[in-house]
């Protein structure tokens, strides 16, 4: 068991099945550090687009949070006026909104935000 999380007062128990797995290889040969950083950025979807809008057919693009957090899930936010860093910037996240909306790269689409307002982090200035 461990004391680290809590959940409603009950212990918690760790998985020996989540420690010690190998990182990806990426293929330029650079190791993906998975134990922090779970997947790629806002440019990186906008690199994509034409893929995703063409190949799959999808125009509707639905994120979990992206907004400044200390954890790789970002549910708890520490301030909602901020992209967090790991995915870039406020610029880029203007950029990949009219990129979707445009209809260059296939259909006119849509993005959806997880934006998760009812709760939010530890770390954000309201706890200040």
């Amino acid at each position: 068991t461990t004391d680290e999380y809590s959940y409603g007062g009950c212990e918690t128990e760790q998985h020996t099945w989540s420690s010690g797995y190998t990182n990806v290889v990426a293929n330029q040969g650079s190791a993906c550090n998975s134990e922090v950083f779970f997947g790629g950025d806002l440019a990186g979807i906008q690199d994509k687009l034409s893929y995703i809008k063409q190949t799959l057919g999808a125009n509707i693009l639905y994120l979990t949070p992206i907004f400044e957090s200390p954890t790789n899930h970002k549910y708890d936010t520490a301030d909602y006026y901020a992209v967090d860093p790991a995915f870039g910037t406020s610029t880029d996240l203007e950029n990949l909104i009219a990129a979707i909306h445009s209809s260059s790269n296939g259909p006119q689409g849509y993005i959806i935000l997880d934006g998760v307002f009812n709760h939010t982090g530890d770390t954000n200035c309201w706890f200040g």
